[in-house]
């Protein structure tokens, strides 16, 4: 059975392997005449003596580039996919530390340090809270972070709590239960723009529930906020003392500043506008 099985393969081996003009027979086997290995081995089965083929250095050589090929585009389809489950703006996907326009190289400065030294800030639980002023670049500086970690295979999901109070209204508890687990459960969790959320006291009981169950699990959190510091420090309301505490907990607060870059934007393509309609 086991010579039969053994024999079937070398006879798939011998039809996948192409010969070329310069091949010469030596010792009663076959060699390549490109790389001057043998194409062909004999082996001993339950005493008796076969002859099959097998791959020539050249053959080895390029069946490991192909299976490279291979690897690097599961590899990369797999990346694709962490991608689009990670990040739901799929303009986001294009914000990196490559594409950045250097506005704020102090931040971008911060979050490539902070992904450099990923394996210690998952180990220790560090996160980052940017906070500072509308269109200063923060939300970019942590896409960012979340595109670099998620090219390294690294599970990351980056949400607002705007997105995560209107999903959690249309689950039960028992569901409502199991996405906060879910988005909980990963290795990294960004939530962007903490406070444009809806005020009301169940917003602020899923955004409490949400940076409490991440605090449980010990996983690093990374927050955008354009509340100041010093109301986090010291919440003028005290129903956010708890959430505000919680924060001040897990993260270490970057500021991000500069001038607003939507702003700045919207005046460059007025003006280019006006320029443009006021000629002849």
């Amino acid at each position: 059975m086991f010579t039969e099985i053994l024999g079937n393969a070398a006879l798939r081996c011998a039809e996948n392997n192409s010969g070329n003009e310069s091949d010469y027979v030596k010792d009663g086997l076959i060699y390549c005449g490109l790389c001057d290995t043998p194409k062909q081995v004999r082996i001993k089965v339950f005493g008796k003596t076969m002859t099959v083929f097998c791959d020539c250095h050249c053959q080895h050589k390029e069946y490991t580039h192909q299976q490279n090929i291979l690897h690097e585009q599961e590899k990369s389809l797999a990346v694709s996919n962490l991608r689009n489950s990670a990040i739901p703006n799929r303009t986001m996907h294009s914000w990196t530390f490559d594409n950045d326009n250097g506005s704020t190289p102090k931040l971008i400065s911060t979050a490539k340090r902070y992904v450099n030294g990923w394996e210690e800030m998952r180990a220790k639980n560090i996160g980052l809270c940017l906070f500072g002023n509308v269109g200063t670049g923060k939300t970019y500086a942590a896409a960012c972070i979340a595109n670099a970690l998620i090219d390294r295979g690294i599970r990351v999901v980056m949400t607002d709590f705007s997105r995560v109070i209107n999903a959690m209204q249309s689950f039960d508890t028992k569901d409502k239960n199991g996405y906060i687990d879910d988005i909980c459960s990963c290795d990294l969790l960004i939530l962007d723009d903490l406070g444009a959320e809806r005020q009301s006291e169940y917003a602020l009981q899923i955004c409490e529930q949400v940076i409490d169950e991440r605090a449980k699990n010990k996983k690093p959190l990374i927050l955008t906020t354009n509340i100041p510091l010093e109301t986090i420090k010291n919440p003028p309301d005290m129903k956010y003392a708890r959430m505000y505490s919680r924060i001040l907990e897990m993260t270490v607060p970057v500021q991000s500043s500069g001038t607003d870059k939507r702003r700045r934007t919207h005046e460059d393509n007025m003006k280019w506008a006006k320029e443009y309609f006021s000629g002849p």
